[in-house]
């Protein structure tokens, strides 16, 4: 269960991860070279933080379309919502967000004729104020990217359940079809709205003359 509901997380996990490598390489770099933690540390190479952000967010639109699919499938199904801990997301976009950087700054080497970042330099400051801030970032950009993806996705399913509920209207538009009510696709529209919302839906179609 565990493996499986990390690999349905794995878009989320590793957006977040890209985004916060990003950030984080970024905010290191330029603290670093300001020479408040510390003298040689030179890095204003910056080549790769755009298309990493790019790519994340690109990735998370990805996490909320298939956040969206789940909800709708496991309201359906009537399956339970699985629970994870912030600690063990953090965790996995910790490790996925250091591969991230050492990626980007290897990436950032080659493009100006240099080869791979060995060492530490590729953290681009004091190594026990890299990873501080890398983890500090993980965490609080996988609660942000939580939040957001929820949200997103249970808006997008409400509406998908909604357009659902109009798709039951005749074609023609004169008359409805009273026996479509009992159909099982705008019953489950009509539930995974008053779900989403907490409240009973209003009507998806209305009632027959």
């Amino acid at each position: 269960m565990l493996r499986r509901s990390c690999i349905s997380r794995l878009p989320l996990l590793l957006a977040t991860a890209i985004v916060a490598a990003a950030l984080g390489d970024a905010c290191v770099e330029t603290i670093a070279n300001s020479g408040v933690i510390g003298r040689g540390y030179a890095d204003n190479n910056h080549l790769s933080v755009v298309p990493a952000l790019v790519a994340g967010v690109c990735l998370l639109l990805i996490a909320v379309v298939v956040r969206c699919i789940q909800l709708l499938r496991r309201t359906r199904e009537r399956k339970p919502r699985p629970v994870t801990s912030p600690i063990f997301d953090a965790a996995c976009v910790y490790a996925l967000q250091l591969a991230a950087l050492f990626a980007m700054e290897t990436i950032e080497r080659i493009t100006y004729g240099g080869t791979v970042a060995f060492g530490s330099a590729w953290l681009g400051g004091p190594v026990w104020f890299s990873l501080l801030t890398h983890a500090s970032l993980a965490y609080l950009c996988i609660l942000v990217a939580v939040r957001f993806t929820h949200s997103a996705a249970n808006r997008c399913a409400v509406l998908v359940a909604i357009a659902l509920g109009f798709f039951l209207i005749d074609p023609a538009g004169a008359t409805l079809r009273a026996a479509r009510r009992n159909d099982a696709a705008f019953l489950h529209a009509e539930r995974f709205c008053v779900r989403s919302t907490g409240e009973r839906a209003p009507p998806c179609l209305p009632a027959p003359i």
